[in-house]
């Protein structure tokens, strides 16, 4: 149903436009269909749609927007709204979530979310998803010394704040308990989980029974990859971890695997153990 913009009071609506930003303008116009009864609200508002766009912050802390195509950055400039399936953000903290380069970014579109060198806490996640941001892939690299979810917010927070999520990417960035606090969360929208991580205790801070109840709450063909990347010896990390599996999967050679293991160093091949529930 359009939205009765005829209806607001008339000095209201002559000064409607005026006081939106080029995203609220074109969410009212498209709310309100037919535009010859909302004449205030003209022009229609254009955008332009871009591969992938990108959100950062430099180090006088000014925030700036960029976009990407054809292998090149290009600096936004003057007032003009942008759209892209794609959008990453770099080195961002809770207080820029409010900075008015957001206002042009057409966010509803955003289907592929990256975070890269934030600090990610409870009120950062929280200002995003007042964006209406709806990613389905979403990916975290934590390559700073920020501690990822430094106020001690629960891992599934991020389930929270964007419920549709079908895949996901988490570099460097878990935090101890993620197993327990995905459980307590309960079924996710899931397919696939990509985990990199060097801290040993970060990525097996989970007991045997909560690893299981986490996968077996997921949708049917879900997957989740482990990848460790700091391997001293293969002997070792095989006798801890193994049994953590063992006790609920089973090993398979099957492509429906539900939990892959991968052991990683530079000076050794791959080594790969993948697991299936128990029957």
């Amino acid at each position: 149903m359009p939205y009765p913009i005829a209806s607001l009071p008339y000095p209201f609506r002559r000064r409607l436009r005026q006081l939106l930003s080029s995203t609220e303008l074109l969410s009212l116009q498209i709310a309100s269909g037919n535009l010859e009864n909302s004449k205030h609200l003209l022009p229609v508002q254009t955008y332009r749609s871009v591969p992938q766009l990108c959100i950062g912050n430099l180090d006088d802390d000014t925030v700036e927007l960029k976009w990407f195509q054809n292998d090149q950055f290009y600096d936004h400039n003057g007032s003009n709204l942008l759209n892209s399936p794609a959008l990453f953000l770099d080195s961002l903290n809770e207080s820029n979530m409010s900075d008015w380069v957001f206002h042009y970014v057409w966010l509803a579109n955003i289907s592929s979310l990256e975070v890269a060198n934030c600090t990610i806490t409870e009120q950062f996640l929280t200002k995003l998803s007042c964006k209406q941001l709806k990613p389905t892939t979403f990916s975290i690299q934590s390559w700073s010394e920020k501690q990822f979810l430094d106020d001690g917010t629960k891992f599934s927070y991020i389930f929270t704040t964007f419920p549709l999520l079908e895949t996901c990417y988490f570099q460097y960035s878990l935090v101890p308990g993620w197993v327990k606090h995905m459980v307590e969360y309960g079924k996710t929208n899931l397919k696939r989980v990509y985990i990199t991580e060097n801290d040993f205790h970060k990525l097996f801070s989970f007991k045997a029974v909560e690893l299981y109840q986490f996968v077996k709450a997921q949708n049917d063909g879900f997957q989740l990859h482990m990848w460790y990347n700091r391997v001293e010896s293969v002997a070792s990390v095989e006798s801890k971890v193994l049994p953590l599996f063992e006790q609920y999967f089973e090993p398979t050679n099957c492509s429906t695997f539900s939990v892959q293991l991968l052991l990683l160093h530079e000076n050794i091949d791959p080594i790969t153990h993948d697991f299936a529930l128990r029957s």
